[in-house]
């Protein structure tokens, strides 16, 4: 009897010991769990309160691969997200953003802003089940996103992007190691019933330091106009890149062609247009029929060498008419229409802006009474290129007591070349004795 009290009193004070060790093991995971999600904190609060921060972004879906990188800056006391995408410098500040320009957007309903990754970070880490894993020094917290919880995240891969596609499976890890931090989203996307493998990296880079604000820029956030109606899409940012991208290229031509019928002013222009690198000198050729002329920066210089003085009306207009195509191009309001792999864009002109294009396209516009009435500027993109820019637009020229039709019309064609031809001579004059070119 007594053997069997003894047992009685063991039981419950081993089924008491194992509730205290079961207790110690909960709460010894319970705290290892909180432990995690401090330590996951205090990083993206330590990230977010970075004055100056410099990150790079690669995101590739199936066969596509775009790179972008991210920095943030102080401009007095405000915070300064700059986004480059593909080549295209973009600053937010508080919601809004602006090209180098000072021109404002709003990001489309859709979109997230970039200022914001490690805020909505925070907010996915904390409504997620968070695995936290060691790989050597570095620390790993990883988590599959569930019903919408990456939405924010899939936005800043496509910055401007209105429609975003649908999340399939996801997975979303943070990796630390020391002052290294990267950000990988890796999964699939779904767009008319095809799932399409997407990765997204982003990496923290060590700050460069020196950042700054363009002086457009800074007088625009400074300025505080209140929230643009102009709205930020991807088909601005293509518009832009297209721009730039014909800019840069190292060998481009172009057909122009400008007709003017203004009462007894009447133009009729062709010329071939070039540009290459010769020895690290960019030269321009403008020829018409049967001559041409060569020109940089600084001087213009005729076929066989010889700098000229005076220069070709040709040589004084065009530039002035691309400027302003460029203008438009930075700053108008446009329609947007894409098929069969080509963006179309139509751009209506303002009265001014017609006068100011007329004027470089025959400068003798300024002795004639003329009205503007309608005009547009269509610029057509494939493949990340120009492959038309025209300008039409129409009015009428008061002739004694009479007012007569007007219409002009400007078109290029532009097109990467294998080859631009500079004659041995202009190399020499323009780029330096015994030249070569680099076009080649």
């Amino acid at each position: 009897a007594e053997k069997k009290q003894r047992l009685r009193r063991r039981i419950p004070l081993a089924a008491a010991a194992a509730l205290v060790l079961a207790g110690g093991v909960f709460f010894a995971v319970r705290s290892d769990r909180l432990q995690s999600r401090v330590a996951l904190f205090t990083t993206l609060r330590e990230l977010s309160a970075r004055e100056e921060l410099d990150m790079a972004a690669t995101v590739e879906l199936e066969d596509h691969v775009n790179e972008f990188s991210l920095c943030r800056t102080r401009l007095d006391k405000a915070s300064v997200t700059r986004l480059d995408w593909q080549g295209i410098p973009v600053y937010g500040c508080e919601g809004i953003y602006y090209l180098e320009n000072g021109k404002d957007f709003v990001l489309s309903d859709g979109g997230s802003d970039p200022g914001e990754l490690f805020t909505a970070l925070k907010k996915l880490f904390r409504t997620a089940d968070v695995k936290r894993e060691s790989d050597g020094e570095a620390t790993i917290y990883a988590l599959t996103p569930r019903n919408g919880q990456a939405d924010e995240l899939l936005a800043l891969c496509f910055p401007g992007e209105t429609e975003l596609p649908e999340i399939g499976d996801m997975t979303l890890t943070l990796r630390k190691k020391g002052d290294d931090i990267s950000l990988l989203l890796e999964g699939t996307l779904r767009r008319r019933d095809e799932a399409e493998p997407l990765r997204a990296e982003l990496r923290v880079l060590p700050s460069a330091g020196g950042h700054t604000v363009p002086e457009a820029v800074a007088a625009a956030i400074r300025s505080g106009s209140g929230v643009p109606r102009r709205v930020l899409t991807g088909d601005v940012l293509r518009l832009l890149s297209a721009k730039r991208h014909m800019e840069e290229l190292p060998r481009v031509a172009a057909d122009i062609r400008c007709q003017v019928n203004c009462g007894t002013l009447l133009l009729d222009e062709q010329l071939q247009y070039a540009r290459c690198l010769v020895n690290e000198t960019v030269i321009h050729s403008l020829q018409t029929d049967p001559s041409a002329v060569y020109f940089t920066a600084d001087a213009v210089a005729a076929a066989d060498g010889r700098i000229l003085t005076a220069v070709p009306d040709s040589l004084s207009r065009m530039p002035k008419l691309w400027d302003g195509v460029k203008a438009l191009l930075e700053n108008g309001d446009f329609r947007c229409e894409t098929a069969n792999g080509q963006s179309v864009y139509t751009l209506s002109l303002s009265g001014d802006d017609m006068r100011s294009l007329a004027l470089a396209m025959a400068p003798r516009i300024a002795e004639l009474n003329v009205t503007f009435r309608s005009g547009e500027l269509r610029a057509v993109v494939a493949d990340d290129m120009f492959t038309e820019l025209t300008l039409s637009f129409a009015g009428s020229v008061r002739i004694v007591l009479a007012d007569i039709d007007a219409s002009f019309h400007a078109q290029l064609l532009p097109r990467s070349v294998p080859y631009v031809y500079i004659p041995q001579a202009v190399k020499e004059t323009l780029a330096g004795e015994g030249g070569e070119n680099h076009a080649q």
